[in-house]
């Protein structure tokens, strides 16, 4: 769960930034509009979740032995989020590196806003379960 008003911020991040694909930043965009970054390669959402209001936002990244940032769903309020900009076809290649850090990533600017209930699971959940999850 996030709320902010404040776009162009991270929400989560891990891994390392020295190998291409090998970080992964959950941020919102410039716009207000949900993003993952994972080094060299980004994929954005479509829906605003900078308006002041409380959303529910989900990152899924499907394993098929090749994840790719372009198979990277988005949920807002349980709900899919339409895939926006995809900047390039980048592995996902996340690496062993600095902690998880909520708020912050390496250097970028802290989130203005409130951040709560954060998860981070070992599989990608469906559709169901991320609705389930955002009542």
């Amino acid at each position: 769960w996030i709320k902010t008003d404040t776009p162009g911020r991270v929400i989560i991040a891990w891994g390392s930034s020295g190998v291409p694909g090998g970080i992964w930043e959950f941020a919102t965009t410039a716009a207000g509009q949900l993003r993952v970054g994972v080094g060299g390669g980004f994929i954005e959402g479509t829906a605003d979740v900078c308006d002041g209001a409380w959303h529910h936002v989900a990152v899924v990244a499907e394993n098929d032995g090749s994840p790719n940032i372009n198979e990277v769903r988005f949920y807002v309020d349980g709900l899919p989020d339409e895939p926006g900009l995809n900047a390039s076809n980048r592995v996902i290649d996340t690496q062993a590196g600095p902690d998880v850090t909520i708020g912050q990533s390496h250097g970028a600017l802290f989130f203005e806003g409130t951040i709560d209930e954060v998860r981070i699971y070992d599989r990608p959940l469906s559709n169901e379960e991320i609705a389930a999850l955002a009542p």
